[in-house]
């Protein structure tokens, strides 16, 4: 038989004022320990999140590395994640998630015209690490991303890199000098001209007589001009025709970018500065 609620609380019915403090501090208590609890998991996750960044490779290629010299990042994930890091002037670092880095000094390659790649070979503990780097696309990547392996003591890695180049490269340059020399002494009837896109890859322009194209590739602070292809028109007294065709065409050349400069160190030992059009 159900008995009523004064004779089952007696208290609470004599002291009205005393049960509604006490439930609103039971309340209270209630939400300071639910506080508590959500604090210390929280405490504990961003812990363990922070472990687990310590110990990951970071896959994504952020071009905050260029502010640290690097020039080339290479990523994949066979046989398990792994991350290359190239300076070409400084040293190489590969890691993994399931062994320590290797760190070493950077080295020059060795071009291999049958595979179409550049091999640089360097000295780790166990033995040699080859790091190939092929001139072919990596398929559904993008027009920048290419073929890379890694092959060290232990593993062979194969994945994809880019070239972290500079943005600032991209426009229109008008050709000034050639050493210290005004264009003019070159190109009598009008300024040569190129224009970047990094975009598509390529460099089209005038010589100061004919249309040029080549495909480019930004290596860093090197650019990487493919061959040259031009019209076939005469010009009496061009000359900046014959120094695009023997020091640009298919050549690897040094670049600085300094405010609206773009200065190319050519091959001769010679300079030619353009200003941005």
């Amino acid at each position: 038989m159900n008995q009523p609620y004064s004779r089952l609380y007696p208290s609470l019915n004599r002291h009205p004022m005393c049960s509604n403090q006490s439930l609103s501090a039971n309340r209270w208590m209630a939400l300071l320990i639910l506080t508590a609890l959500c604090i210390n998991a929280c405490t504990q996750t961003k812990v363990a999140t922070g472990k687990s960044k310590e110990h990951s490779v970071p896959l994504n290629m952020e071009t905050d590395n260029r502010m640290k010299g690097v020039d080339l990042v290479a990523t994949g994930n066979q046989p398990v994640d792994w991350r290359l890091e190239m300076d070409f002037d400084k040293e190489f670092r590969f890691m993994t998630k399931q062994a320590d880095s290797m760190v070493t000094t950077a080295v020059k390659p060795v071009f291999d015209s049958y595979e179409n790649k550049d091999v640089f070979r360097v000295n780790v503990d166990k033995g040699t690490m080859e790091i190939n780097i092929y001139r072919e696309r990596c398929k559904n990547q993008g027009k920048q991303m290419f073929r890379v392996t890694v092959k060290t003591p232990d593993a062979l890695y194969t994945g994809c890199y880019t070239y972290l180049g500079n943005s600032m490269l991209q426009g229109n340059w008008n050709l000034e000098l050639i050493d210290e020399k005004p264009v003019s002494d070159f190109s009598p009837a009008s300024t040569p001209t190129i224009s970047i896109n990094l975009a598509s890859g390529n460099m089209k322009g005038y010589d100061g007589c004919n249309t040029i194209s080549a495909p480019l590739t930004v290596q860093g602070d090197r650019l990487l001009f493919g061959p040259l292809l031009s019209t076939k028109k005469f010009c009496e007294g061009n000359k900046t025709g014959d120094i695009f065709i023997r020091w640009i065409s298919d050549r690897l050349v040094n670049y600085s970018l300094s405010d609206e400069i773009l200065t190319l160190y050519l091959g001769n030992d010679s300079r030619m500065v353009f200003r941005r059009g």
